[in-house]
């Protein structure tokens, strides 16, 4: 999944994807409450794959200080995400990403869950995907 823009509700923040590595789907407790939804699906962007060409989001420290969410300042949704235990990523929300299109690709396949802990017992886990009980831990070398 390549050359793709996510742009937020209004229009005001307009970014360009070069290259779109993973997704993902987080049951933080943090995540639920900013999509108003069981959970989060996030896309895993490169650093220097990202783009933002147009706007001036605002940011926060996460409640557990291990990152920053940006969101737009305009009408208030969450763009994306950094943290510290990978800082040569950006964590975009999957739904900013525009297109049709965008969860019918192979690659927007979800290939971990994190947080699994907090899975509703009703969702099933991705066929497929690493299941994680917390949050993300990096592969071990």
């Amino acid at each position: 999944m390549t050359d793709r823009t996510a742009t937020c509700l209004c229009g005001a923040c307009h970014i360009k994807l070069d290259k779109i590595t993973q997704t993902a789907l987080c049951h933080c407790t943090t995540c639920r409450k900013r999509t108003g939804s069981a959970f989060a699906m996030i896309a895993t962007i490169p650093t220097e794959a990202f783009h933002l060409q147009r706007g001036e989001p605002q940011n926060e420290k996460t409640a557990t200080g291990s990152g920053t969410i940006h969101y737009c300042a305009d009408c208030r949704c969450t763009l994306w995400a950094e943290f510290s235990f990978m800082p040569s990523a950006k964590f975009v929300r999957a739904g900013m990403i525009d297109g049709e299109d965008a969860f019918e690709l192979l690659e927007a396949k979800p290939v971990f869950e994190v947080f699994t802990k907090r899975r509703p017992h009703w969702w099933c886990a991705v066929e497929g995907a690493t299941q994680m009980e917390e949050g993300y831990q990096m592969p071990k070398a």
